[in-house]
């Protein structure tokens, strides 16, 4: 093909030609400089969100720990009111567990007519009576043979009486 334009003519369409290249290069770089704002901007926003979640879900677990704690503390005082009650039952004298184990004591020609317990200093205090004055020493001796009664006074009013006998014996419980 024979190009037959001018210089000047071939310079301008050089030149046309050059800022078309230009024009497309530049909506090119425009166009790819918007797609980069847009997207940094979406990432803004994308973070920003996080961020906000990340908060709420702090603030959640925050609460969280702070009714865990307040139910430890519930828990505890809870717990130690247990203990207080466990060691105060503990504690206690069962007057039907001793009269329980009394009564194994007892032979069948005694019979008990007066009980008495002194909580200061766990005392005791019983009266009864006998058939005879044997079966009054065997139950003495049988209280002297328990295990956790101290100062054991057998009080008879007469060793040399027959038939039926009062008697009175006082002792302390161990604790």
């Amino acid at each position: 093909m024979i190009n037959l334009l001018s210089l000047k003519e071939k310079k301008e369409r050089k030149q046309e030609q050059d800022l078309k290249v230009i024009f497309i290069i530049g909506v090119f770089i425009l166009s790819a400089l918007i797609v980069a704002g847009l997207s940094f901007l979406s990432i803004d926003f994308y973070l920003a969100n996080q961020v906000e979640y990340q908060k709420a879900l702090t603030e959640s677990r925050i609460s969280e720990t702070n009714r865990i704690k307040l139910l430890d503390e519930k828990i505890s005082k809870i717990d130690n009111i247990l203990f207080e009650f466990n060691d105060f039952y503990n504690e206690q004298f069962t007057i039907s567990t001793f009269l329980y184990e009394l009564s194994d004591l007892l032979l069948p020609g005694i019979s008990l007519d007066f009980f008495s317990y002194n909580e200061k200093g766990n005392k005791i205090m019983i009266t009864g009576t006998a058939s005879d004055v044997e079966e009054a020493d065997e139950f003495r001796n049988a209280l002297r043979e328990q295990e956790g009664l101290n100062n054991i006074i057998f009080t008879l009013p007469d060793w040399l009486q027959t038939g039926k006998i009062n008697f009175r014996v006082e002792f302390e419980l161990e604790k």
